[in-house]
């Protein structure tokens, strides 16, 4: 090409955004700060066409339905994080401190509003077959492009494609974890929070010196009568289907009964999800017990109890509520909700400060250490999504001995 063409070319003025560009842009604004709030299937669409001087008919003609408004939200989200996670990758290479450094700018920028808040993934389960499918191909890309970037080829570690797949899960569930804990930190405090987290997630928690030891926690059996049953199907479909996707119809035939013997048994569906955070916090609270009266070192203890969960998250007596059904609680619930999770979260802190004390971990902030864990007990529940091959007989060494030993440890027990 010549080179007066190519000197003209780069002088082309970039295009500029149209109207029907800046309409679009704002409803999809709109739009995320809506399902931020109230989840997808509790936002209203004529809100959401108000806050942007739209009619309900108006806003059609951009998106046909809530649907595929919210899958272009979710579209738009996934490729905020896929830059966001590019951005490590700059010109002195990919370190996992960047990546870490690269998110906490984002919450950052946020907190300070000069950036949008991204959609939360929360409800992305919720979306039907006929439009789920791009969503899902372009988080499953952002997953691969992101487990490229931690385990290059240039980095000789010999960790088969499982490792990698529980690795980058947990990764990815600790950065998008972070809206959870951040927005009550100090933005002073960022910078140092980051550092302390890359720096557990790469190195883990245990002391150069550990060696595990062989004991375990074992969660007692709660009732199994037909309450407990209501309980654990609303858990699943909640998780699978999102709050207001996990209708008394569906829970009820995942059971094979009536809508009648939902209502002999339940209350309503807002009194028994609120149940079901209590069964959560339930397990959480008797597997931490458990395991601090181990008799054996804090990080054996602690180990023992994450295990204990993480198998839990995959048994037939599981899962636990995951946190996306925190988005349509109503807000004193929420916020309940919300600071019975920090309490637990505190409690596994302390644990990880009693390690720290008998040496068997190594000096790190209890406080980061304890976010940590919340994500990675979190994330068990999919786990085989990402990696088929776990089962409850190998999660803890493919999973959370990876938060104990650290993300590029070979030799994990």
């Amino acid at each position: 090409m010549d080179s007066d063409l190519l000197i003209q070319k780069s002088h082309q003025p970039t295009p500029q955004p149209t109207r029907y560009d800046e309409r679009q842009r704002a409803i999809l604004a709109a739009a995320t700060a809506a399902f931020n709030e109230k989840g997808v299937r509790g936002a209203n669409l004529a809100e959401i066409a108000a806050a942007v001087g739209l009619t309900t008919t108006g806003l059609t003609y951009y998106y046909k339905t809530k649907e595929a408004l919210a899958a272009a939200c979710f579209l738009e989200g996934i490729a905020a994080y896929s830059k966001v996670n590019d951005v490590s990758s700059g010109a002195a290479g990919f370190s996992v401190a960047a990546l870490v450094d690269a998110h906490f700018r984002l919450w950052e920028d946020i907190k300070r509003q000069t950036r949008q808040r991204p959609v939360l993934f929360d409800d992305i389960r919720t979306l039907s077959r006929q439009v789920s499918q791009p969503v899902f191909a372009a988080y499953t890309q952002m997953f691969r492009e992101l487990r490229t970037l931690i385990f290059s080829a240039d980095k000789s570690f010999s960790l088969s494609r499982a490792d990698k797949n529980a690795r980058t899960h947990l990764v990815l569930g600790s950065l998008l974890w972070l809206p959870g804990w951040l927005p009550s930190q100090e933005l002073e405090d960022y910078p140092f929070d980051s550092k302390g987290i890359a720096d557990l997630l790469i190195c883990g928690l245990a002391a150069p010196n550990w060696r595990p030891t062989d004991v375990k926690v074992t969660i007692p059996m709660s009732d199994a009568g037909p309450r407990e049953s209501f309980l654990r199907a609303a858990t699943k479909q909640i998780n699978d289907h999102g709050y207001h996707g996990a209708s008394v119809e569906r829970i009820s035939a995942s059971l094979n009964v009536s809508k009648g013997s939902f209502y002999h048994y339940n209350r309503n569906k807002d009194e028994l999800v609120l149940d079901c955070f209590e069964l959560t916090f339930r397990v959480l609270r008797e597997a931490q017990n458990l395991g601090r009266r181990l008799p054996c070192s804090g990080l054996d203890r602690l180990r023992a109890t994450c295990a204990a969960l993480a198998e839990y998250q995959m048994s037939s007596r599981g899962p636990l509520l995951r946190t996306t059904a925190l988005a349509a609680l109503p807000g004193p619930s929420r916020r309940e909700m919300i600071a019975r999770m920090h309490r637990l979260s505190d409690r596994f802190g302390s644990m990880i400060a009693d390690g720290i004390i008998d040496g068997s971990i190594r000096p790190v902030d209890p406080r980061l250490g304890g976010q940590l864990i919340n994500p990675m007990i979190n994330g068990a529940a999919e786990l085989q999504r990402w990696c088929p091959q776990a089962s409850t007989e190998n999660v803890t060494r493919l999973y959370v001995d990876a938060l104990i030993k650290g993300l590029y440890e070979t030799s994990l027990s």
